[in-house]
């Protein structure tokens, strides 16, 4: 194991922060280490180590440059554990580039899907008559409770783990929850949260989410009394908040 090579590497990571800083760099600080492991060859059966790819992540989400050492996806791991600094393994580097949506942005799309709801008692049925409205992610129906298994089994068994005092803990779906985007596409709470960890589109028709857009929208929503109102593409009744 080449353990002495993947933490001088780490070393040398602490020492370019180190200097960013001194020349008149932001002092941010280094919240984690992304790795990614190559094995040597293709061969199951090979023993030799392979090589890793290690970065810094910073606090502003900012990312230092790639660096390469020798050594085993354990051997970063307890490289990394003996710095005691966080370590985020992906599969390829590319993966590690990806952004998903801020907390700010989920929140906000959070707001706007309970004013969407609070609009509007949505169908789950899809465009095509007869046609049950499916969560593009899994694939499933939205109204997951007529679901036997998948998604709905996932929930229902989550759902009491979520639970403190009778509410549901921040952060954590109900069973059956839905989140609209600003698109007017809705999806599962827990299949969304998946998929916005690592992208800022819709999954269905990749239009951009940001916050300033989500929040855009939802004062509309919020506001708006008539008999009809548009979410999205999407026309759907409004009832009278007296």
């Amino acid at each position: 194991m080449c353990l002495a090579c993947v933490t001088r590497t780490l070393g040398e990571l602490h020492q370019i922060e180190t200097a960013i800083v001194a020349t008149g760099g932001p002092p941010v600080a280094t919240v984690a280490i992304q790795g990614v492991h190559h094995r040597h060859c293709g061969d199951p059966q090979c023993r030799q180590e392979g090589h890793v790819h290690v970065r810094v992540r910073r606090r502003d989400r900012s990312k230092g440059e790639w660096m390469t050492a020798n050594g085993s996806r354990q051997v970063l791991a307890e490289a990394c554990a003996a710095a005691a600094v966080p370590l985020e393994m992906f599969d390829e580097q590319y993966e590690a580039d990806e952004r998903g949506l801020s907390a700010a942005a989920l929140a906000a799309v959070e707001r706007y899907s309970a004013a969407a709801a609070a609009a509007s008692a949505p169908s789950t049925r899809g465009d095509d008559e007869g046609e049950e409205a499916e969560c593009s992610i899994c694939m499933e129906p939205l109204d997951a409770t007529k679901s036997v298994g998948g998604f709905a089994k996932l929930a229902a068994a989550v759902t009491p783990l979520l639970r403190r005092g009778g509410a549901v803990h921040p952060g954590g779906p109900a069973a059956g929850a839905l989140l609209t985007l600003p698109c007017g596409h809705r999806f599962h709470d827990a299949c969304l949260r998946r998929w916005a960890a690592r992208h800022t589109t819709c999954p269905y028709c990749r239009a951009e989410v940001t916050e300033a857009n989500v929040n855009e929208m939802t004062p509309a929503l919020l506001t708006t009394r008539g008999s009809s109102a548009v979410v999205g593409a999407r026309k759907v009744n409004v009832l009278h908040a007296d």
